[in-house]
């Protein structure tokens, strides 16, 4: 789906209007990259890139949601292509052009849209889908001769050793 089409793409180029244009504008970014960003997010939130009649039905309280965290998403290389940026510019005696730091303005951006997202994520959380995780990724407890030729993530039973410190649970009368 072209980037100019996607309301989620519309409402991440509201939160950072300057910066869209520019990266969408560079040479070194363009639409391509702004494209892929949007397949991340979506990605993320849905277990795949969605398409447009899917992302046509989604409530403006989502779409929102997702367009803060793709403007999330756009401010490394935001900071990136305006931190290369001249801040001032003179040509001869008389002509001087000097503009605000963007890049450390897209700094204390970041922090507002973290927590506008964080905000948003209590009144769309119901609306998004359930993503399963890999049950291998969770931690399990097993004794230890039962560790060899296990996954990385198990761990041994601690019922299973006497008391670091202390006298032993069980002690023998001579």
């Amino acid at each position: 789906m072209p980037i100019a089409d996607s309301n989620i793409a519309l409402a991440a180029r509201d939160q950072l209007p300057e910066t869209w244009d520019a990266l969408l504008e560079a040479n070194t970014f363009g639409e391509a990259a702004l494209e892929r960003r949007l397949a991340v997010v979506q990605y993320r939130l849905f277990g795949a890139v969605l398409t447009p009649e899917e992302e046509a039905a989604m409530s403006p309280l989502l779409v929102e949601y997702c367009g803060v965290l793709l403007a999330l998403e756009l401010i490394v290389p935001g900071l990136d292509f305006w931190s290369k940026q001249a801040i001032s510019h003179s040509a001869g005696e008389r002509e001087s052009k000097a503009y605000k730091d963007r890049a450390e303005d897209l700094k204390e951006l970041r922090d507002l849209l973290f927590k506008k997202a964080a905000d948003l994520l209590d009144e769309v959380e119901d609306e998004l889908p359930l993503l399963p995780k890999r049950v291998g990724d969770t931690a399990r407890v097993t004794d230890s001769g039962n560790v060899i030729g296990q996954d990385l993530l198990v761990t041994t039973d601690p019922t299973i050793f006497q008391p670091m410190y202390g006298p032993p649970e069980e002690t023998t009368t001579g």
